[in-house]
């Protein structure tokens, strides 16, 4: 049904998600076709926050956190909260952690787990 879906419209980030979805629970992933899907739904679609996350959790676990960082970002700068604000941006300062990135101060001195828009890595390259 997925390769129907892909097939019907391959631009539909819905796809991707339910393709990440149903690979979450093999012993395999995230392999590196998994990444690969993750990275062009939320190309697609940047502004759904579960495929953001679904990045994020992936490339975490393949210990590639400056690119977990890029997808945290902006789910941890959510000026509206939410239930799990407080979760993302401790995972946020984690991965920001693994990558080497220091903590952002802010006005008063004291560490910014958001971070600033500006200290964002660079997106993931996209591979054919």
């Amino acid at each position: 049904m997925l390769g129907r879906a892909y097939a019907a419209d391959a631009m539909d980030y819905r796809t991707y998600l339910a393709l990440a979805r149903n690979r979450s629970g093999a012993a395999t992933y995230p392999s590196d076709n998994d990444l690969a899907i993750l990275r062009t739904g939320v190309e697609l679609a940047p502004q759904v926050s579960s495929l953001r996350y679904s990045a994020a959790q992936a490339m975490m676990h393949r210990e590639r956190y400056a690119e977990a960082v890029f997808y945290l970002q902006p789910l941890a700068n959510n000026p509206h909260g939410g239930d799990r604000l407080t979760e993302l941006r401790e995972l946020l300062r984690q991965a920001r952690e693994k990558a080497g990135m220091a903590a952002e101060a802010n006005a008063d001195g004291e560490a910014d787990e958001g971070g600033d828009e500006t200290a964002v890595p660079p997106a993931p390259e996209q591979t054919p």
